[in-house]
């Protein structure tokens, strides 16, 4: 299986017109591997954010949430997104 983990940015709950291109890519993906597209929403309160992004047809979306994710900060995003990669077990991002 293919699952595919897709960043969702999103600025203040608003997502950029690229997150949309990245959810349809990684539906896609998702679709020619046999995985799932899974949207990621990362930030210190991402729930309506993740509620939000649902409805763009991923077949799971994860909030990613911690204090420490308030302001992207490279470093920081990337230990969190790497984690979670190791932990769901998907192939792509």
């Amino acid at each position: 299986m293919g699952d595919v983990l897709v960043f969702a940015e999103q600025q203040q709950g608003h997502f950029p017109k690229t997150t949309l291109t990245a959810i349809n890519a990684g539906l896609d993906l998702a679709r020619k591997r046999g995985g799932k597209a899974i949207a990621v929403v990362p930030g210190d309160n991402p729930d309506a954010a993740a509620a939000e992004i649902a409805k763009y047809g991923t077949s799971k979306v994860l909030a990613l949430t911690s204090p420490a994710l308030k302001n992207y900060l490279a470093d920081v995003y990337a230990q969190a997104f790497a984690n979670l990669v190791k932990s769901t077990g998907a192939e792509y991002v």
